[in-house]
């Protein structure tokens, strides 16, 4: 992953009375910051009967307790797509009332001001007023730190900016208050694999349209799983015979504008200079 250039990574489900010091030095170490969700299977918000109760918060506390203390913990998800139709908006309150009470129960622990916030799925009656509902307030201390959105519209090579929905998202965050950002994205179809050989829309939207509008989002999943939500598949992972290495020049990292422009004038270098070896 550190090859690769991955620099943030997200975990849904955690056992608090787990020691995970290990695992977090090992990520610190790479320079990789973990972004963890507080709920849990039994303590998630149903949206079919939504509850925010001592039991949850002292579940998601517990959470919280374990990984404050990690210097590369990013942020805390109070919920992930709990919220899929229009109907499901009566839940929204709920959500917005645990991201409430876990930044006063960090704050009242002395805990690092890690952000808190919301994973939202890319429903498109919700969007904007979600974000926005969640994210409004005179009291900061009543909104949620960031908004976050998995989506997976742009798929496929027929998939552009605009035929994908991605400019209506950009559109929808290009004044909101709190940093956004997707905390999932890809494509659900076994046969999307991320090949950077070939002109990539995805790098591509990643690296231009959205620079202005959001942070580097994160691939849903790095291996293959079988429901083919993925980054790469292993055999697209090719070797420099001559340090057997991973090139990093055939997966870069995802976004970051300065780093887009640095790597499109070396690109442009190397065709007019075939016979030039850039360090």
């Amino acid at each position: 992953m550190k090859t690769l250039g991955a620099n943030s990574i997200r975990v849904y489900h955690v056992d608090p009375t787990a020691d995970h010091s290990e695992c977090m030095n090992t990520f610190a170490n790479a320079g990789i910051y973990a972004w963890i969700d507080l709920d849990t299977f039994s303590t998630y918000i149903l949206a079919t009967n939504p509850e925010w109760n001592q039991t949850m918060y002292s579940a998601y506390s517990a959470v919280m307790d374990a990984f404050q203390n990690y210097t590369n913990t990013a942020g805390f998800f109070v919920g992930n797509e709990v919220l899929t139709t229009g109907s499901d908006s009566i839940a929204a309150p709920y959500v917005k009332a645990a991201a409430r009470d876990m930044k006063a129960y960090r704050n009242a622990k002395g805990y690092r001001d890690i952000p808190v916030g919301y994973s939202a799925a890319d429903i498109a009656e919700l969007r904007p007023n979600l974000q926005n509902y969640l994210a409004c307030g005179t009291n900061s201390s009543d909104a949620v730190d960031f908004f976050s959105l998995n989506a997976y519209e742009w798929c496929g090579s027929s998939s552009t900016y605009m035929t994908s929905g991605y400019s209506q998202l950009q559109a929808n965050a290009s004044s909101y208050n709190i940093p956004i950002f997707f905390s999932e994205t890809g494509c659900n179809t076994p046969e999307y694999v991320l090949q950077l050989r070939k002109p990539v829309k995805e790098r591509r939207m990643l690296t231009l349209s959205f620079c202005q509008a959001s942070s580097v989002p994160r691939p849903v999943r790095y291996p293959r799983p079988g429901h083919g939500r993925h980054l790469v598949r292993r055999h697209h992972l090719r070797m420099d015979r001559r340090d057997q290495q991973l090139r990093p020049d055939l997966l870069r990292p995802l976004g970051r504008c300065d780093r887009h422009r640095h790597q499109r004038r070396r690109r442009l270098h190397a065709r007019r200079n075939p016979d030039a070896h850039l360090a």
